[in-house]
């Protein structure tokens, strides 16, 4: 037999209140749960009931002495057909699968921006050197053409 897990037994215990005319108590749902799965005792079919009140899905009703019913409502009839627990879990992990993969592409998004600015700081350095450059290579061009102003100029006074 199958050793079901916590959810997977949350999910049983709904369902066979539906299908058990809606209603049970720790006697029927323990019954129940013998040949479907590893055996379950009487508190763990308390404690199985008593979350899904918690959880509202089924409703408590006192029956006389220490003997309650639980019946499944609305909600619990809507949530089961829904996939229960288990489908719970599942949106979970896929929000959550969701969510890392988001995480994932900011990393390799901020991975990319601080390349690109690591790129910018280099081109940065790299156009400041060819201004210097440029800035020196015009002074010169500027100095050869000031001297050849000058000889033009100093020029016709050195023939008369």
């Amino acid at each position: 037999m199958k050793n079901f897990t916590v959810v997977e037994r949350l999910d049983q215990a709904l369902s066979m209140l539906k299908k058990n005319g809606y209603s049970m108590n720790i006697d029927t749902l323990t019954e129940a749960f013998k040949g479907q799965s590893k055996d379950i005792q009487a508190d763990e079919a308390n404690r199985i009931l008593l979350k899904l009140e918690k959880d509202g899905y089924v409703t408590k009703t006192h029956h006389g002495g220490n003997n309650f019913w639980f019946s499944i409502n609305f909600d619990g009839f809507v949530f089961e057909e829904e996939g229960g627990y288990t489908a719970v879990i599942l949106k979970t992990q896929a929000e959550l699968a969701l969510i890392q993969q988001e995480k994932d592409l900011l990393a390799a998004d901020r991975f990319h921006n601080l390349a690109v600015a690591d790129n910018m700081e280099k081109n940065a350095k790299r156009l400041n050197y060819l201004t210097f450059w440029l800035s020196i290579g015009s002074g010169i061009l500027a100095l050869i053409e000031l001297i050849k102003f000058l000889v033009w100029i100093i020029s016709p006074l050195t023939k008369s």
